[in-house]
């Protein structure tokens, strides 16, 4: 290992230390009581508070996280190769060199825009998976999906403790400093493009994996009601139809995304990677999953109601990232 960095930051105050700590013990007991109450208890809140009343929060949790607390051989069989594919995906797919805004000590990201073809490539792959295994994939993810949030977890924080000892020791770029306050730096991160190889950490985390894992597992929950149903209804495919097309927006936009105060501003630290690794698949799949369990919720004429106006609205989106990265790309002169 390599020399530690010294150069430092300001050091932050002891409220937002005590912030940083309170949101890393809070999130993954959160986001594992989520998938908890949407699978265990048909998504009700009251059930959740009166388990707790009833039987004591060491046996919710215990059936919440505890048991399964590691994950399970299926899960990781299921998340490892998962992200290999989407390392290997932006290592040799091809795509047009562009870069980011320089950096506060002058450097400047280099990306490569393959975005778009490894969402789609994913999805094809997934579709072809899902039908030549005769839907056990979508089941699999869907019955399995509390084991995967947990491995997820795990595999998070081992990540983000990686990362905060690289931001240390071997750092990606002069972009890279730390408080002194470790819980902080944790949080924070240590480097504010940390990268390995050619592999750009952010865009890995929060695009190929967080984005891309979203679309596919809203298309698993569908699928796998599908598996117990016989069929996928009206309100489940409006959720998972309107998933999958907003995050084609999503890659479409990719070089604006990471231009963005989200990539610019914010480290590679717990607060981004495990939020994107962990976070998304717990609370923004969570609908998907829910009316993936919930099949008969919604008439057709509302589901069709909501596809319409959920497709405007993305549209709407779309439109606005587009005028951002116009006014951005003229200097403010348009």
């Amino acid at each position: 290992m390599g020399q530690e960095i010294t150069f430092t930051h300001a050091k932050p105050g002891i409220a937002k230390s005590l912030f940083a700590a309170f949101l890393m013990l809070s999130t993954p007991v959160a986001a594992m009581l989520i998938w908890h109450t949407l699978y265990n208890l048909d998504g009700s809140i009251l059930a959740l508070f009166r388990d707790f009343a009833e039987k004591g929060p060491i046996e919710v949790l215990d059936k919440a996280w505890l048991d399964h607390f590691w994950g399970s051989a299926t899960a990781w069989k299921i998340i490892l190769p998962f992200m290999a594919f989407q390392i290997l995906m932006m290592a040799v797919l091809p795509g047009k060199a562009y870069q980011g805004p320089v950096t506060p000590m002058g450097n400047v990201p280099q990306y490569k825009d393959n975005g778009l073809a490894s969402y789609l490539i994913s999805i094809a792959l997934f579709l072809g998976i899902e039908f030549g295994w005769d839907g056990q994939l979508s089941t699999l993810i869907y019955e399995h999906f509390g084991e995967i949030l947990a491995a997820l977890n795990v595999f998070a924080l081992g990540f983000c403790t990686l990362l905060y000892f690289k931001g240390r020791f071997a750092p990606s770029s002069t972009d890279a400093s730390t408080s002194g306050n470790f819980l902080f730096d944790f949080y924070w991160g240590t480097e504010l493009y940390p990268r390995f190889g050619g592999i750009d950490v952010k865009m890995f985390t929060n695009c190929r994996v967080g984005m891309t894992g979203w679309a596919l597992s809203a298309m698993a929950f569908a699928f796998a009601q599908a598996g117990r149903t016989g069929m996928i209804d009206p309100g489940t495919w409006v959720t998972a139809g309107l998933l999958v097309m907003y995050l084609l927006k999503f890659f479409i936009w990719e070089p604006g995304y990471m231009r963005s105060t989200d990539i610019i501003t914010d480290r590679g630290g717990y607060m981004i990677c495990w939020g994107c690794l962990v976070w998304v698949p717990a609370v923004y799949s969570s609908p998907a999953f829910f009316m993936g369990g919930h099949p008969g919720i919604l008439p057709l004429w509302a589901a069709l109601l909501i596809f319409a106006l959920g497709t405007v609205a993305i549209w709407m989106n779309y439109w606005a990232d587009l005028q951002r990265m116009a006014f951005r790309a003229a200097g403010g002169n348009v």
